[in-house]
């Protein structure tokens, strides 16, 4: 890989997440998958966000250890917070007042800045960004444009591309746990047993016939009528995320369904519909979620 192609790379995923909003007040997808991993010195979710961001783009491109490096990040940093930003790469020497495509920029005056972002562009006039927890509130991410003399921007903080550039062939592309086919069986169901850390039986027990009509996809279901503990754990997993499934009840229905579906539109950031069906859509993003999560050794954490 050149750096050309890192820089891209890096861009080409800030652009996809334009327009993403936290899922419950400040608490977002990228603070939370920083957690998980112990990227900072803590944990960080539910706080201002544009740093989580910034190190996200990297740490789920290359992961924890390379992104570290990438940002000049020591284990269990301060990398949460601007100032602290801006001090890890003066102290690289590579801290800048001219911008370039990739950089980090820093806003606010020097040892007391308070705002982050990714430049996608530069011109003679003006720097082109791509912010997290930009436009006031709880934040969202933004595009916008400065003129390179603005007197808020501090500086340019230029990330350590040789550590994934000096590649000379792409890394492969980790093994698929489950097929990604839309059907949600036996082995999707282990998968998802997995991530709730469950016991894997393949099986979805004890669910209402009369609600087989909301998950069409989902092929491991039994009738016994009597609730199953996988359901149950989706359920109080959702409503401690803000995703509210009703009574944690173990029963696959409406609106359990309609919890999934929102929470992997506004969290995971998939394309898809909130309806209170389990069609193949819904069973193909679940199936992407649990490669990715899975793939990485992460399991779910219940508060």
């Amino acid at each position: 890989m050149t750096k050309e192609e890192a820089i891209k790379t890096i861009i080409t995923l800030a652009e996809e997440q334009v327009g993403y909003v936290p899922y419950s007040g400040k608490k977002n997808k990228y603070a939370e998958e920083l957690d998980s991993v112990g990227f900072f010195n803590g944990k960080k979710n539910g706080y201002d966000w544009c740093c989580c961001f910034v190190a996200w783009l990297f740490e789920h491109t290359w992961g924890k250890e390379a992104a570290q490096k990438m940002l000049y990040l020591p284990e269990k940093s301060l990398g949460a917070a601007c100032p602290f930003v801006a001090n890890y790469y003066i102290k690289n020497n590579a801290w800048y007042k001219t911008p370039e495509i990739g950089d980090q920029i820093l806003f606010g005056t020097r040892g007391d800045e308070d705002h982050t972002g990714i430049v996608w562009k530069v011109t003679n006039s003006y720097v082109y960004t791509i912010e997290g927890n930009a436009g006031g509130g709880n934040g969202k991410v933004m595009k916008r444009q400065y003129a390179r003399t603005n007197r808020w921007i501090s500086g340019y903080g230029r990330p350590n591309w040789a550590v994934v550039a000096k590649e000379t062939t792409p890394a492969p592309k980790p093994k698929k746990i489950i097929e990604e086919d839309g059907i949600f069986g036996k082995d999707s169901t282990r998968a998802l047993q997995k991530w709730l850390g469950l016991d894997q039986t393949g099986r979805i027990p004890g669910q209402d016939k009369a609600l087989a009509k909301y998950f069409p996809a989902i092929t491991a279901c039994t009738w016994e009528d009597y609730g199953s503990v996988t359901i149950k754990y989706m359920q109080k997993y959702l409503t401690q995320r803000g995703f509210p499934t009703g009574p944690a009840d173990g029963y696959l229905g409406p609106n359990t369904i309609k919890a999934i579906r929102k929470w992997l539109k506004e969290v995971q950031g998939y394309n898809i519909k909130v309806t209170a069906y389990f069609d193949k859509a819904t069973a193909l993003r679940m199936q992407k979620f649990l490669n990715i999560v899975l793939g990485r050794g992460e399991v779910a954490h219940f508060k």
